[in-house]
């Protein structure tokens, strides 16, 4: 079950509207909330009169502030009008609506509020009943649309929500925190997790900082250089400098964690690969994502290595092609050599799954798409 908070200025309008057409619409599935950031004493008679024409009362209704330890509660929250009144919840979702405000509004103008507003509930809920019936919340990293991005990246964003994605992953957070943000919020896309820098001389605050304000709850190390990984010695070092990060991250609310390549699958003189000896040494508090395409480059049999790494692996990279370094030949994920159903089924503990092209030939939208729809039919199942 999902929670939507409903968030206007005097809670006497549209958010009542909104929470009311949610509850109808949703059956139980998911819970509505609504508040004001000044309420008013009532709700506005004239929207009273147009929900009372679909049998809803809310005569009985009280408007009341909106406070923080209620935005908490919420797992999507809808503005209407509240501008930046509105307290910022990292992690949440956040959806704005561009509706008119129906107070003093003849009963005709409030209808044509109400019925926009029951569209839009309705699409709300389709989404949150999809993600329900998933059990693995699925994203994109933005690395795949690098060049869109940086032309538009509202734009960009919202070719995502068009696909469906509710979920981003950034890579560049340090460049413009606030803007990418406020993008987000537009397009009603979270950033639950973003790939940052921690070593080498990182400016740790800074990173922390642009993933907070963005809403990020996990930063991923997304890269360490092959010659680093060729010794025990050199894991050691990869391990130790992570490690420091923790405190850090720690202070801003933050998990942090590790990105791997091809490089870091080969085989110590153990036989076991680096990872896993990285992974010991970094312990359970540096979460993997398990980039599960550069793995099987590496000559891993997926499945089997995350039996092994067990709940450790928090997130997944997933991707496919012809399982080689030639990163144009990537493919949308369920088309090409990858055991994608057979990895899915191994990931226990995986919280989400990160589409991705490192490249890709044809038009990258098109092929996140058809990726995104073989992963939530394979949930679906």
């Amino acid at each position: 079950m999902a929670t939507a908070l409903f968030v206007c200025r005097q809670n006497a309008g549209r958010s009542q509207m909104s929470a009311a057409l949610f509850e109808q619409a949703a059956g139980g599935r998911h819970r509505a909330l609504s508040a004001g950031t000044t309420p008013a004493d009532r709700v506005h008679p004239e929207v009273v009169a147009v929900m009372r024409e679909l049998g809803v009362d809310l005569s009985g209704r009280v408007p009341r502030r909106l406070a923080r330890e209620l935005a908490e509660q919420a797992d999507v929250v809808v503005t209407m009008g509240c501008g930046d009144e509105c307290p910022y919840i990292p992690g949440k979702r956040y959806v704005d609506w561009d509706l008119e405000d129906p107070a003093g509004r003849r009963v005709d103008e409030v209808r044509a509020i109400r019925d926009d507003i029951a569209r839009r509930v309705g699409d709300l809920v389709a989404e949150l009943d999809a993600d329900r019936e998933s059990e693995l919340a699925l994203s994109v990293q933005l690395y795949s649309v690098r060049e869109q991005a940086s032309a538009d990246l509202p734009a960009t964003l919202a070719r995502l929500a068009d696909i469906g994605l509710t979920r981003v992953e950034p890579f560049d957070l340090t460049a413009g925190p606030p803007a990418l943000r406020e993008a987000l919020i537009a397009n009603g896309l979270s950033a639950p997790s973003a790939h940052a820098p921690l070593s080498d001389g990182a400016d740790l605050d800074r990173i922390f900082d642009a993933a907070a304000t963005v809403g990020v709850q996990t930063v991923i190390h997304p890269f360490s250089p092959p010659e680093q990984w060729s010794s025990k010695d050199g894991v050691s070092a990869v391990a130790e400098d992570i490690v420091g990060a923790l405190a850090r991250a720690a202070r801003y609310g933050l998990r942090i964690g590790y990105h791997n390549h091809h490089w870091e699958l080969a085989a110590m003189p153990d036989g076991r690969t680096a990872l896993e000896h990285f992974a010991d040494e970094v312990g359970p508090e540096v979460v993997l994502e398990l980039d599960t395409y550069w793995a099987a480059v590496g000559g891993q049999d997926v499945p089997a290595l995350l039996g092994r790494l067990g709940d450790q692996v928090r997130m997944l990279h997933l991707k496919d092609g012809p399982i080689d370094t030639d990163t144009a030949a990537q493919r949308p994920v369920g088309s090409g050599a990858m055991p994608v159903t057979e990895i899915l089924r191994a990931a226990t503990a995986v919280e989400l799954a990160v589409l991705e092209f490192d490249d890709y030939a044809g038009d990258v939208f098109e092929g996140i798409a058809t990726g995104y729809g073989y992963v939530t039919g394979l949930a679906r199942r």
